[in-house]
């Protein structure tokens, strides 16, 4: 086959459009939602439970289901899974919009994340389809990774300009022009492709995946969320036990959900760790970041949204740098050149935090953060590795375990990072004598709520108060910084070590 050949056309670039916009539109959602919720909440008047189940159950059943849709993929054709996917999207996306019940609304989220869990291993593992060329297929794959980042930064912006003139519905109405959109152009933009081999779905199988992605993530997740209690930590317990169940289960199946023998080179396995550290690493400072702005230096909400913009709007760009890098460096370096310059970051927002001065502590931060946004280049990088170290019928398989790897990393990010700086916070918080011990402890849970309760005290203990707040975040947010940092410069050793003779073209192409 000649490399003219094997480049692609004008048509696979206009069906990578559709998908970088559906991948553009998913990923909004998981950001946009955060901005809705007020509004849902005064409209629907959901419960605690019901509220945390409406943000929540997209996200647990779109971890949980990636894997058996990646292989259900192989099974039905990729093509028409992503159409299948896309027309449920819309649709749930319809159901929520005007929804006129809590349950109605949850019963969407869900559905939206069974259509997330169908459309994302489809939509990647296609791209190795349509660009057989190396380069191209780096290019298409950084775009699509762009498009993904970029909905998680425009999301809360997006949603919040729509609710400024629309009910609350139509951060869901939105999506339904992306989804008819790609609907129209899939089925001459976008290629056919299933497994020639035999393949069948272990229905204890798929069962077993869902139990241990969801009762891990689930099990995490919650633990974070304020004291650790005994039924979480089961819950994640019995996540585990319910993995090792269906590990031990594929090993025996002539058509397994989930080969084991993609397992088999060092550098998938060196590559999936590296995700989950990197989602931990990116994942687990966050938890206090805004609140040190605010109740910590007295920022408005807009001057910390203005400013945590900007390293989220760098994190687009860095995803193009991917094959650049690469071309350059080589994979392993490359993605260890990214690491470096992130866990440098790290390290430079953490030291900005002792400085004095809070205008040259606020550029120094910042400037930090900017810096951590090139960990999405090696994300980049490893991430393709994956999806192209199996043989192409493989290809849905390995996309789902690079979202399983990412998705366990972001909520392990929260439950180890994220706890452990809310746990300093706590213990070094001192409060005033003045305040009764239900709103002390009120404080000792939520920086923003100790910032509002030091609003009503008289003068000197106000000040005295909000300077030990600001302590307290500073040492809870520095910790996890400094964890952070470490954690980048472990992963430089691992990809250069464990990456080290990565060819740069893909792997297992055939």
């Amino acid at each position: 086959m000649t490399l003219a050949e094997t480049r692609a056309t004008w048509k696979e670039w206009l069906g990578l459009s559709a998908m970088a916009l559906a991948l553009f539109m998913m990923s909004t959602d998981v950001t946009v939602l955060f901005i809705a919720q007020p509004a849902i909440a005064a409209d629907l008047e959901p419960s605690a439970a019901q509220a945390l189940w409406i943000v929540h159950v997209g996200e647990f059943l779109a971890a949980s289901l990636v894997i058996t849709m990646g292989r259900l993929g192989d099974l039905l054709g990729r093509r028409r899974l992503l159409i299948i996917g896309i027309a449920g999207y819309g649709l749930a996306s319809l159901l929520a919009a005007f929804a006129p019940t809590t349950t109605t609304l949850i019963v969407a989220r869900a559905m939206l994340g069974i259509a997330t869990a169908t459309v994302t291993p489809s939509a990647l593992a296609l791209l190795r389809s349509m660009f057989p060329d190396s380069r191209q297929f780096s290019t298409a794959f950084a775009i699509v990774m762009m498009a993904f980042s970029s909905g998680m930064v425009f999301g809360p912006p997006m949603g919040g300009f729509l609710l400024e003139h629309f009910w609350w519905g139509v951060v869901f109405l939105i999506n339904v022009p992306f989804a008819i959109y790609l609907l129209a152009i899939a089925r001459w933009t976008l290629p056919e492709f299933r497994d020639d081999q035999k393949v069948s779905l272990d229905p204890a199988s798929i069962a077993l995946s869902v139990l241990a992605i969801m009762g891990v993530v689930y099990g995490l997740q919650q633990s974070a969320e304020g004291e650790l209690h005994v039924q979480h930590v089961l819950v994640a317990i019995a996540g585990l036990a319910a993995g090792w169940l269906f590990l031990r289960r594929q090993r025996r199946l002539a058509s397994p959900v989930l080969d084991l023998a993609v397992f088999t080179p060092r550098q998938v396995r060196v590559a999936l760790v590296a995700l989950f550290l990197v989602m931990i690493a990116l994942t687990g400072p966050d938890v206090l970041i805004a609140p040190y702005l605010q109740a910590g230096l007295g920022l408005s909400s807009l001057e910390t949204g203005l400013l945590l913009l900007i390293p989220a709007v760098l994190t687009i760009p860095t995803k193009l740098l991917a094959p650049v890098l690469k071309r350059f460096f080589g994979l392993a370096r490359g993605a260890a050149l990214s690491l470096g310059i992130a866990g440098s970051g790290y390290l430079a927002a953490g030291f900005a935090l002792n400085l004095s001065n809070t205008t040259t502590l606020l550029v120094v931060f910042i400037t930090g953060l900017s810096m951590v946004a090139l960990a999405g280049a090696a994300m980049s990088l490893v991430s393709e590795l994956v999806l192209t170290s199996a043989p192409i019928h493989r290809t849905g398989t390995m996309s789902a375990l690079q979202d399983v790897s990412s998705g366990l990393g972001s909520a392990g990010g929260i439950a180890v990072l994220g706890t452990l700086s809310a746990v300093l916070y706590r213990n070094s918080l001192s409060t005033p004598d003045e305040l009764d011990t239900a709103v002390a402890a009120t404080a000792q849970e939520s920086p923003g709520a100790a910032a509002e309760l030091a609003g009503d005290l008289p003068s000197p203990v106000r000040t005295e108060f909000l300077e030990s707040i600001s302590t307290s975040l500073n040492t809870g947010l520095q910790a996890a910084l400094f964890a952070a940092a470490g954690i980048a410069g472990g992963l430089v050793a691992l990809v250069l070590i464990g990456l080290r003779d990565t060819e740069t073209h893909h792997g297992g192409q055939g």
